[in-house]
Formats: C-alpha cells, structure tokens, sequence
C-alpha cells in the first residue's frame, strides 16, 4: 500500500527549492505514517515527473527565446552538457553517501535546512550576471556537478543548490532556472535506468499497489508540483521569495528540536 501523503510530499516538493527527502525524514519523528517510499517507487514517481517538467522546460525556453527550441545544434550542445552534470553529480552523490555514516545522517538535517535557508536568502536579489544558457561550457557543466552532488545532506535543496550554482557561474536569472531544470530532468532521467534495474532484481514490487492509481495520483500531484514551480519561478524574478525563507526557518527550528530530542 502506498501512502499518499508521502508521494506528495516525494514528488510535488521536487519541484520547489525545498528537499523531498529531508521533510520526509523530519516529519517521520512526529507522524508514523511519514516514512520514505520504497527505491522502486521513488524512481517511478520521478520518471512521471519526467513529461511534466520537459512541457516546464519548453515552455520557459520559448518565453526566453533560447536556442535551444530554434536549432539542433544548441539541443545536442545543451544535452550533452547535462550530460556530464548529471554523470558527476551522480559519482560524487554516491561518494558524499558512502562517506556519510548512517548514524549520523539524520544528525545533519538541521544543517542541510539552514544551508538551504542560506541559498535562498542569497539568490533573492537582483544581482545575477547576463550568461546564456546556450554559451554552457565543460567547465560550468563540471562545477556544476561537483556543487550539486553536496546535496546529498539531508535538508538541502537540490534545486536550492542549482539556483545557487547558476548564479555563481554567472547565468542570468531566467537561464539559471533553465539550468536547474534541466538538472533535474537529467536526474529524472536517470530514475529509468534506476527503475529497470530494481524491477528487474525484484519485479514482484510492481505488483504490491494499484498501478493505474499511482499513475494517476502520480501524474496530478506533479501537474500541480508544476503550477508551484511556475509560481515561484515568477516570485524569483521579482525577489518575492520571503514566504519559502520562512517556512523553511520553521522547519529549520523544528529540525533542531527533533535534534535536541534525539541527544536528550
């Protein structure tokens, strides 16, 4: 049985600048119900992401006048690229995991929040450079996996640090939240391969829900997660973002009591 409120928390949170996997472990310590999905249907939840955020992708690109809508050459350029970020994100995630004990990995939670805190306070301004996303170069594409594979603390918005990685590399606004995007989707992408290889291994898991129900729910929460992200794409250009700060210092809070009480 899956429980809902944990596919909505896993797949409308990916897209906002706000960590799934760390409110999944936060409310875990004041709801039982609140317990992270099973890797195979985690993986399934994001490839149902996956048309959603591409239909975002366009749609910005179009708005933009990127090139990446106008020419085959910028696309394989742009696609290559996202390429190698999600490749090195993936091999450094893997390597910031290992090295992380899991006895202390809950323990960072608090961390991961306030550094998520910290990338927003820093990215709601109108200080970002003019670099298109179309002049991306091996160089960002490599930077670019290196800062977002320290997401893997729990709390820390890989989104978050997207924004933060575009704005550092000089990315104007709007292409900055092309580029998150586009992270993004190559992580979803990743999630088929990941998907194949579990229901290959254990492919009775397929079969312990309602298919047509998780894709159905599946497919409305990440339509809405898609109304949220093109809300909050229109409050970052402005520099209205205060009510995402806020909600993530409380839950920032939170996480330090949950910490307080662990110690305790």
């Amino acid at each position: 049985m899956v429980n809902q409120y944990n596919l909505f928390l896993e797949i409308f949170l990916e897209w906002l600048p706000i960590s799934s996997s760390g409110h999944l472990l936060l409310y875990s310590y004041f709801f039982s119900w609140c317990t992270p999905l099973p890797p195979v249907l985690n993986y399934l939840g994001h490839i149902l992401i996956l048309p959603w955020q591409c239909f975002a992708l366009l749609y910005l690109c179009y708005k933009n006048k990127t090139s990446l809508l106008r020419s085959v050459r910028a696309t394989l350029h742009i696609g290559w690229y996202t390429i190698i970020i999600t490749f090195i994100t993936g091999i450094f995630y893997s390597i910031f995991k290992t090295l992380i004990p899991s006895a202390v990995y809950s323990s960072l939670l608090p961390i991961g929040f306030l550094l998520t805190i910290i990338i927003l306070i820093f990215i709601n301004t109108d200080n970002f450079s003019s670099k298109k996303i179309d002049t991306i170069c091996l160089q960002d594409a490599v930077r670019c996996g290196l800062i977002q594979s320290i997401s893997v603390l729990p709390g820390l918005s890989r989104l978050g640090v997207m924004l933060f990685c575009g704005k550092i590399l000089g990315f104007s606004k709007k292409d900055t939240i092309i580029l998150s995007l586009l992270s993004n989707i190559g992580l979803s992408g990743v999630s088929i391969i990941a998907f194949t290889y579990s229901y290959l291994k254990i492919p009775e898991l397929i079969h312990t829900f309602s298919l047509s129900s998780f894709f159905i729910y599946s497919s409305l929460i990440s339509f809405l997660g898609m109304i949220a992200f093109f809300i909050f794409y229109y409050s970052f250009l402005k520099n209205k973002i205060q009510s995402i700060i806020w909600y993530e210092s409380i839950i920032f809070i939170l996480s330090l009591s949950t910490l307080f009480i662990k110690i305790n």
